[in-house]
């Protein structure tokens, strides 16, 4: 009897491990996929450097959360949030790799959704206008971008959030007007560059 439940215990302890090695394993993977895709995103914003624009990486946020990439340039500010999925087969012979934004959720070939992209990236956005618009004494507007690498995106309807694959969000902001001056886009950069400054390591 006593071999018995030590064969029941060591079992139900094995198991145990089992699953915890998996979701290990499975957040290990999870972020090793968020950081290619950010990754991906940073290497496609590098042409905005030569007109004029500042690129920042992962910015922080007021508690234990950061901006992806955060554009500042002559046609304003850009919190850009990157949302690396893979690709499943499309549902009723639609390709892979195509995505469609209603407005409200990106909705994926697979037929999988991601509702709340959209509202991370406003949130955010929202929350970095209150503070720079702060710290530099003027008002500051942020553009909301969803950074999807990989994917071809269809816009189904006018939103405030833009949501666009990895390699369009350069030429998007590339082709926006010019609405910031060189000093207030040096006044900008430089709260965000002491907003970096201040992270610990």
């Amino acid at each position: 009897v006593g071999g018995i439940i030590f064969l029941i215990v060591f079992a139900l302890g094995a198991a145990g491990c089992a699953v915890i090695a998996w979701r290990t394993l499975f957040k290990i993977r999870a972020y090793r996929m968020g950081l290619l895709g950010e990754q991906a995103v940073a290497e496609a914003l590098q042409p905005l450097l030569a007109a004029g624009y500042r690129v920042f990486h992962d910015v922080p946020g007021a508690d234990q959360w950061n901006i992806d990439h955060v554009v500042v340039g002559p046609a304003g500010v850009f919190a850009i949030e990157t949302k690396y999925r893979t690709k499943k087969p499309g549902k009723n012979g639609e390709q892979d790799h195509k995505a469609t934004f209603d407005g409200n959720r990106i909705e994926f070939a697979s037929g999988d959704y991601d509702g709340k992209a959209a509202g991370q990236a406003r949130d955010s956005a929202r929350w970095l206008a209150q503070e720079l618009s702060k710290a530099t004494g003027e008002r500051v507007v942020v553009q909301p971008v969803v950074a999807l690498p990989g994917w071809w995106v269809t816009l189904k309807a006018n939103s405030d959030v833009k949501v666009l694959s990895g390699k369009q969000v350069s030429s998007f902001i590339a082709k926006e007007p010019a609405r910031l001056a060189e000093k207030f886009i040096q006044q900008i950069s430089h709260q965000l560059e002491q907003r970096c400054r201040n992270v610990e390591f």
